[in-house]
């Protein structure tokens, strides 16, 4: 374990040391997020882990909080300004839309028909938050 100012680049690691992130509401404080993304994978191994759990941008709680950057939909690591910036270091393994538990039947439909959802139903029905699996490439 370390503590440091996430902020700050480069992270305080060794390249290629790390197997395994995981991080909650983390990003969406993150600043310069492309070049963040770019130092995580810097301290990554190739075929390493990260799991990120993120606000979507339908939940209220994300508008709550004048330090929140962005909320994420399941385009967030797929979209063409991600490729542009990422390239091809990280591959999406999967991506959830969860809800609350009272709008819980929601989340078969949205992870089902996801564009679907975020482009006609996300703020009828929001959802709490969205959580990603990404794998390191090199």
């Amino acid at each position: 374990d370390k503590r440091c100012d996430l902020q700050k680049l480069p992270l305080p690691f060794k390249d290629d040391s790390v197997d395994y992130v995981y991080s909650r509401y983390l990003l969406i404080y993150i600043r310069d997020l492309y070049s963040w993304l770019k130092d995580v994978h810097r301290i990554c191994k190739d075929g390493a882990i990260i799991r990120f759990t993120e606000l979507h941008f339908s939940c209220a709680s994300m508008y709550t909080d004048l330090e929140r950057i962005r909320g994420f939909t399941t385009d967030s690591f797929s979209n063409d300004m991600c490729r542009a910036n990422l390239g091809s270091r990280f591959q999406v393994v999967s991506r959830k839309i969860r809800f609350p538990v009272r709008r819980f039947f929601m989340q078969w439909i949205a992870n089902k028909f996801p564009g679907f959802y975020e482009h006609n139903l996300a703020y009828i029905l929001p959802a709490d938050d969205i959580e990603f699996v990404l794998r390191v490439r090199k």
